[in-house]
């Protein structure tokens, strides 16, 4: 990538798991949530996703699940939690 200056669609794909997965929402176990692999539209577009309704929406899954069950981790954004 530093060569040729391009990045490709493996990289931005590999940039949306990892952002999803550290700042949104991640597992509670080792894995990756490959839900965003999903992504379904062109890459490129990914800029103009909503991605703050998308990390509100996170929010409220993760605090219901965590209260639900109190033996697991929170597994929401901490990240935004922690800043905010």
């Amino acid at each position: 990538m530093r060569q040729s200056g391009e990045v490709d669609d493996l990289f931005k794909i590999n940039f949306l798991v990892v952002m999803a997965n550290v700042l949104i929402r991640s597992n509670t176990n080792n894995f990756v949530a490959q839900s965003i692999i999903l992504f379904d539209d062109d890459l490129d577009n990914c800029a103009k996703y909503n991605w703050a309704s998308y990390l509100i929406r996170s929010l409220v899954i993760t605090k219901q699940r965590w209260k639900r069950t109190s033996s697991l981790f929170y597994t929401g954004p901490m990240i935004f939690l922690l800043v905010s």
